[in-house]
């Protein structure tokens, strides 16, 4: 590595630097960077956002080290939708991520450059006809989350049915622990959130 610039950006698919694209393709490649010091804040596409798109095993922990070797929480990519990690997150269906997100004060409320909030990006995901039983579930997961930490906000004329489909779903037993941590306080988010549409 003697030399070698570990920041440079690489004007690939990808469009990320050494650390951006070794998220996808070796873990310890990852690791290596980081510890050699490469800059978590760099590139277009920023690490920490690409990181939090990921669904596998070891996704929550490099957002954790991420995060930990002083990734901007809130640092949105620089090319067009500009989505930031919770952006990222919530499209993709990751909950786990989204919920450390929120808890490292992530601004649930941020828009990208289609005047999306991260709530709003999710809840078109799960709209999506082409989108599995899994993929919907998922989202459906990440839109609780969002909901127990969002403002108020304007939705599409879907609301209601995705609402009415959260709400059947926090009655079934793989929705426990979201019922534990959010129920009463999403049940109340929600008839507000209702209201607030009737009255607009």
């Amino acid at each position: 590595m003697r030399g070698a610039n570990i920041n440079r950006k690489e004007f690939t698919f990808i469009e990320g630097t050494p650390l951006r694209c070794s998220l996808f393709w070796n873990d310890d490649l990852f690791s290596f960077l980081l510890e050699k010091g490469a800059d978590p804040n760099c590139g277009d596409l920023r690490p920490l956002t690409g990181a939090a798109g990921l669904n596998s095993e070891t996704a929550l922990a490099k957002v954790k080290l991420l995060v930990e070797k002083g990734a901007d929480i809130n640092s949105a990519d620089s090319t067009s939708p500009c989505d930031t990690p919770l952006h990222t997150a919530a499209r993709t269906g990751i909950a786990e991520t989204a919920d450390y997100l929120l808890s490292q004060q992530a601004k649930v409320d941020e828009k990208n450059t289609y005047d999306q909030t991260p709530l709003h990006v999710a809840f078109a995901a799960y709209r999506n006809p082409e989108s599995s039983a899994d993929e919907k579930d998922r989202r459906l997961r990440v839109i609780a989350v969002l909901l127990a930490h969002s403002n108020k906000h304007r939705i599409s004329t879907a609301f209601d049915e995705v609402c009415s489909e959260f709400v059947r779903k926090l009655s079934e037993v793989d929705y426990e622990n979201l019922q534990l941590r959010f129920g009463p306080v999403l049940k109340l988010k929600i008839e507000k959130l209702r209201s607030s549409r009737g009255a607009g």
